[in-house]
């Protein structure tokens, strides 16, 4: 009787419409990061987060300006703008696992955000030719998840450092086609985004900076915690178990007498951090994945930091995915990066901008070689905007901040790095003339 309710159950899937056999069980496996910074005082800051070097240029953006050109038009975009929220969704990634080839539709809604870039291509959203180009979702129709011995070839150009290491997961190869434009394939779906509003976990920086009050102001619990310190080569992590929702917890920042070497210390946190991604349902390659992903990001950018991992009942509710037909198995885990401006930082670049003020040329010169040993990176405009809304408003102080801070996003002779995510600094001097916040909200 068994057997042949068995097979009456395969007869029905064979003859109805729009189902094949083909369309088996597949599992969906979803990792990214959520990054706020926040004031010592553990005010959420908003920041231009548009990073734009880190990504391929075949990677879709919200412009859909030409290949040629599409990341230099995301730059321009949030340069007219000046583009500036509380949150950056950086890197989420879907992967799909299937025994069989199956067609997948996968929508992602961002309801308190934009989607701001994603591969392979979407389904395009309509507007009116004066309006700003906006999504608030994005949608993969008929995502072909192919055998995984099919022969995919992936694209690849000199940039993405942000992008290709999340290739090493294994997973099935993906296939988007569009009519009129070529087949793009991939080993995932990947979206980006920002958005505006507040991190499910409080930093505050007291005791004097030598300790943080880590408060979770939310319902549910977050999962384990990582405080990180970096500064000049040698830093130090601290792991903590969850901390439950309307609960806090002080942490004592560790001396820098024992500090150990970063080397040591990225092997030991991207070895602890893999295996709590792990025991949230990552696969041990999607989880190394993940790490090296943000590696030189999340360990070697100096500067104190908190990562922890976010409840997936938040992430549902912050950015609902629907896959259609439903997976078996559906895996979404998300990292929140809480960046901290400290409160030797802040003193720190408030001396620095006051000599670029008041000094000659040398003096400016050193005064941007001292900002620079901070190692703010792509945090450089929101720290120096934070701290000129901090004193009395000085239209001649403002000009010169934003003039600093346009010689620090040049190459400097001594280091070739330059201050990703910041806007061309043309845009940020206009805005601090003007007077006005900017800030551009979804």
């Amino acid at each position: 009787m068994k057997s042949l309710l068995n097979w009456l159950a395969l007869a029905a899937v064979l003859t109805t419409p729009g189902v094949t056999a083909a369309e088996g069980p597949y599992t969906a496996h979803e990792w990214g990061t959520f990054t706020s910074v926040q004031a010592a005082d553990g005010r959420p800051l908003e920041w231009n987060p548009l990073t734009v070097a880190e990504l391929p240029d075949f990677v879709h953006d919200l412009t859909e300006a030409s290949p040629t050109n599409r990341r230099g038009h995301l730059r321009l975009l949030a340069a007219k703008t000046a583009f500036r929220t509380l949150q950056r969704m950086e890197t989420p990634v879907i992967y799909f696992r299937s025994e069989a080839p199956v067609e997948v539709d996968v929508e992602v809604r961002f309801p308190q955000g934009i989607v701001t870039e994603w591969y392979p291509q979407a389904r395009p959203v309509p507007r009116r030719a004066d309006e700003l180009p906006r999504r608030d979702r994005i949608h993969w129709d008929h995502v072909r998840v192919l055998s995984p011995a099919h022969p995919a070839v992936f694209r690849q150009d000199s940039g993405g450092s942000h992008y290709y290491a999340a290739r090493a997961a294994e997973a099935n190869p993906l296939e988007v086609v569009r009519a009129g434009s070529a087949p793009e394939q991939e080993k995932f779906v990947f979206y980006r985004g920002v958005g505006n509003f507040e991190a499910p976990l409080k930093v505050v920086t007291a005791d004097h900076a030598r300790s943080l009050q880590l408060f979770n102001p939310g319902r549910r619990a977050l999962g384990a915690l990582w405080v990180f310190q970096l500064r000049d080569g040698r830093g130090a992590i601290q792991r903590l178990e969850a901390l439950n929702g309307g609960h806090s917890r002080e942490v004592r920042l560790t001396s820098d007498r024992q500090w150990k070497p970063q080397a040591e210390l990225q092997s030991e946190i991207s070895r602890g951090l893999q295996e709590d991604l792990v025991r949230q349902g990552l696969t041990e390659s999607e989880a190394g994945a993940m790490v090296s992903t943000w590696t030189d990001s999340w360990f070697a950018e100096p500067g104190v930091r908190v990562l922890y991992l976010l409840p997936s009942a938040w992430v549902d509710e912050i950015l609902p995915l629907r896959l259609q037909p439903p997976p078996r198995e559906l895996v979404r885990v998300f990292v929140g990066r809480a960046e901290v401006l400290s409160p030797a930082v802040e003193f720190g670049l408030l001396r620095q901008l006051l000599r670029y003020s008041d000094g000659d040329e040398a003096a400016r010169a050193e005064a941007v070689q001292s900002v620079r040993s901070l190692g703010l990176g792509r945090f450089a405009e929101v720290a120096v905007r934070h701290v000129v809304s901090s004193v009395p408003p000085n239209p001649q102080f403002s000009n010169h901040a934003w003039a600093l801070l346009e010689t620090l996003s040049k190459p400097s002779v001594d280091s070739p790095e330059i201050v990703r995510g910041n806007p061309p600094a043309a845009s940020l001097t206009s805005t601090a003339r003007s007077g006005a916040s900017a800030s551009s909200r979804p």
